[in-house]
């Protein structure tokens, strides 16, 4: 399955930017070092700026991420948080456009942070944004991104590359596929294919025979194990 073709995100585009720059902050970058640092400071010095929890969660950032920075219950009641995650005001969509490196830096800052898949996503960073950013598909699965995500956006090569089998991808990929990106005939065997399959496949039947099956299962499908003799050769 081939990778689709996606744009990364502008900074400039982003409506989030908008928002920063009412308030006089000149970047989306400022704006999450402003909020770690206010974990340090008094709830007021953030309010002061104009953060505020409607305004914070429209720039995507809910209860649940901002106790991950080091907000108390009590800051996130005083800044107007009404429950565990925050007010529900859906972040802005954003364009998918070039990413320059200050919004690179801020998601790594994010995942640096603790954010999960859901944060994230919720913060305006979709998977091929990550990916954009050099992530590779084991390193966003172990942040929740499902494996049905990560085949819609890595190819079938780079899922293998970082790790994942015959059994994480049989359900995604087709079996030609699968023989395609080199997974061998042992490996195809473990997750389930039989002997006919295999050779129906294409793997030759000296593979098929390496792959595993029992001498009983080869001879039923005529490719019983060549047996070696071992025998020295007699001068004469």
């Amino acid at each position: 399955m081939p990778s689709k073709e996606r744009q990364p995100l502008d900074d400039n585009s982003d409506p989030r930017l908008a928002i920063c720059k009412s308030l006089g902050i000149t970047s989306l970058v400022g704006l999450h070092r402003m909020i770690v640092a206010g974990a340090k400071k008094e709830v007021p010095w953030l309010l002061d700026k104009g953060l505020d929890a409607q305004t914070l969660t429209r720039l995507g950032y809910f209860a649940s991420g901002m106790k991950k920075l080091g907000y108390a219950g009590a800051d996130l009641k005083r800044l107007g948080y009404g429950g565990p995650s925050g007010p529900t005001v859906p972040v802005p969509a954003v364009q998918q456009k070039r990413v320059p490196q200050t919004f690179n830096q801020e998601l790594a800052d994010l995942i640096a942070a603790g954010y999960r898949a859901n944060e994230l996503k919720a913060a305006g960073f979709a998977i091929h944004h990550c990916k954009a950013a050099g992530y590779d598909a084991r390193e966003l699965e172990r942040l929740g991104f499902s494996l049905a995500e990560l085949a819609a956006e890595y190819t079938l090569h780079e899922l293998k590359r970082v790790g994942f089998g015959v059994n994480d991808l049989r359900h995604l990929f087709s079996a030609p596929e699968l023989k395609a990106a080199g997974f061998t005939a042992g490996e195809m065997r473990l997750a389930g294919h039989t002997i006919r399959e295999l050779l129906k496949l294409g793997y030759t039947e000296n593979q098929v025979r390496g792959a595993g099956f029992s001498n009983r299962e080869l001879a039923n499908e005529g490719l019983a194990k060549q047996m070696v003799d071992k025998t020295p050769l007699q001068n004469w």
